[in-house]
């Protein structure tokens, strides 16, 4: 087929929790900041079913592809193997 590419390696562990962590944080600060407060008084089923939908929701279309984009080039260093050197 045309247009095929190699799939990348997964990047390790290790930095898919930094992205991971990196994307957490300002969602957890805006939720904690926006909602908490709004939600103080409900039950705590509530507080956390709100939390989660919203927080995941949020991980999985916003701050984790933009985090990925942004750390590309860390999370998938050009592999430099195939590369002649100068001379």
């Amino acid at each position: 087929m045309t247009g095929e590419t190699t799939p990348r390696p997964t990047p390790p562990q290790w930095k898919q929790a930094v992205v991971s962590g990196l994307s957490i944080f300002p969602i957890s600060l805006l939720g904690n900041g926006i909602l908490g407060p709004l939600l103080v008084s409900a039950p705590l089923i509530v507080r956390t079913l709100t939390f989660t939908v919203l927080f995941s929701t949020a991980m999985t279309f916003l701050a984790i592809p933009a985090t990925t984009r942004l750390l590309r080039g860390w999370l998938y260093p050009t592999d430099r193997h195939g590369e002649s050197s100068p001379s």
